[in-house]
């Protein structure tokens, strides 16, 4: 028997690649459901897809084998079914395979080869995010004149991107999909096999099919596309989804292909329906920084990264999974989190993982947060993620900076108030600027807040400090020794 293994990140509409007569295989593993206390939702999206998919395979008359919420090692279960050949797409996370001749093929979910990545760091050893995202552009063609310069004479439009949260406005309302009987039967079963999780099953609303998928990238494009852009980076109590796709759970379990989102996008600015601003800060997203950070997890993995706090490694106090910490904004982010499993990288990087930073929270602990609340977590996601940019915990594999603000930053983002939040805020950032002087010393692109610190009135430091050494000692305890 030819055995063709699905993973639960593979389910592409088109299986070509696969040999046509082998037989699918799709197991979901308990193991990976409790490795983290994954959202609910997120183990509802991977099951109820999954399911789907298997019904779609088989009415299409592929013969399917499933393991409904299965125990015991993927290996063991591939053994068991004593193939002559294995065929998988190749995984994006380490996976132990049998003995047994295996075939692996290329993973559509990405668009970047080795050979590609090869030659990238070939010519760019120490090479950024923004030196691959140029050699993406130029490799794929998107957004270039017939010079093969960048549409609008700039590669990135970053720095138009940076609206505030305009007043009196909201983003669009999103297509939330209502479950059906099979989605019904998985948020049950969810519900039922772990209750200790964080979210509510009974809140999923997202899609599980590809057809839905494909009409959720429509809507985008349709609806929230044109404004994407400008207000991309903006904060608000008011509105979670603002103008963001919400796509990535979506191109992560291989419903959407990147290359198609892409190509929606650039089809909507050739049609004059999304401005230049909008469509290249979302192929960014999506053509650049994902791709880029698949690839610095791998290289994590080969030269076996290790992963430091910078200061204490505190722990993650109960006011962090239930939105109760006093902060506004981060408490918006919790919530959220909770309600959807969702939040946009601004809130999880400047919101979340700064506030983590500069209460030195242990890397593992802010870790182990970003896994279990989001329902677009994966571990090649959320390493260089969490540990590289959010935490900056992995010595400057490839950030040059930790990305934390105070106070001023959030005001100016949003149309949160102030309040005895922002001392809170301001008095943790001062107080991480204070104790990691030489870090500041050092880095150029920094060094301004050390002479800051000096020039602030004595009266508003001992105010703010104690103002953050509260909030420290009330939500971030000391880790155990």
């Amino acid at each position: 028997m030819r055995l063709a293994v699905l993973l639960g990140d593979n389910l592409f509409a088109d299986l070509s690649a696969l040999p046509t007569d082998a037989v699918i295989f799709m197991r979901e593993d308990r193991e990976l459901c409790t490795r983290f206390r994954h959202h609910k939702q997120k183990i509802v999206l991977f099951l109820s897809a999954m399911r789907h998919r298997r019904d779609e395979l088989r009415q299409e008359g592929r013969e399917v084998i499933y393991q409904e919420l299965a125990d015991g090692q993927f290996a063991g279960a591939l053994a068991g079914l004593a193939p002559s050949e294995l065929h998988i797409f190749q995984p994006l996370d380490p996976i132990e395979l049998p003995g047994i001749p295996t075939t692996v093929h290329p993973n559509p979910s990405f668009l970047t080869s080795d050979e590609d990545w090869a030659a990238f760091r070939r010519a760019k050893p120490r090479g950024i995010m923004a030196d691959f995202y140029r050699r993406q552009r130029l490799q794929h063609g998107w957004l270039l004149t017939p010079e093969g310069k960048p549409e609008g004479g700039q590669w990135s439009f970053d720095a138009e991107n940076r609206r505030p949260m305009p007043k009196g406005r909201e983003g669009p309302p999103l297509p939330w999909v209502e479950p059906d009987a099979l989605t019904r039967e998985v948020m049950a079963l969810v519900d039922r096999e772990f209750p200790h999780h964080p979210g509510r099953a009974a809140d999923f609303r997202w899609p599980v099919t590809r057809a839905q998928a494909m009409d959720w990238l429509e809507d985008f494009i349709q609806k929230r596309l044109p404004d994407f852009g400008a207000y991309e980076d903006a904060l608000s109590p008011r509105d979670a989804t603002l103008w963001h796709s919400l796509l990535s759970p979506l191109i992560n379990l291989g419903l959407i292909l990147p290359g198609e989102a892409i190509d929606a996008a650039l089809a909507a600015y050739r049609q004059g329906w999304a401005p230049l601003n909008s469509v290249e800060g979302f192929v960014r997203q999506i053509g650049g920084w994902r791709e880029f950070i698949r690839r610095i997890d791998m290289e994590y993995r080969e030269a076996g990264a290790e992963f430091k706090g910078m200061g204490e490694n505190r722990r993650l106090g109960p006011q962090w999974w239930a939105g109760e910490t006093g902060l506004p904004p981060l408490d918006d982010v919790i919530r959220r989190a909770q309600e959807r499993g969702w939040a946009h990288h601004i809130e999880r990087l400047m919101v979340a993982g700064c506030l983590m930073t500069l209460c030195e929270i242990d890397p593992e602990e802010g870790y182990r947060w970003f896994m279990e609340m989001f329902i677009d977590s994966a571990e090649w996601v959320m390493r260089p993620n969490v540990f590289g940019m959010s935490l900056f915990a992995d010595g400057g594999w490839f950030a040059t900076k930790p990305y934390i603000c105070g106070s001023s930053y959030i005001l100016k983002m949003s149309d949160y108030p102030k309040g005895e939040w922002t001392d809170i805020w301001d008095g943790l950032y001062w107080r991480f600027v204070s104790r990691h002087r030489a870090l500041f010393e050092r880095n150029p692109r920094m060094r301004a807040a050390l002479g800051s610190l000096e020039k602030m009135d004595p009266s508003r430091r001992e105010r703010i400090f104690a103002a953050a050494e509260g909030f420290i000692e009330r939500t971030a305890p000391p880790a155990a020794r």
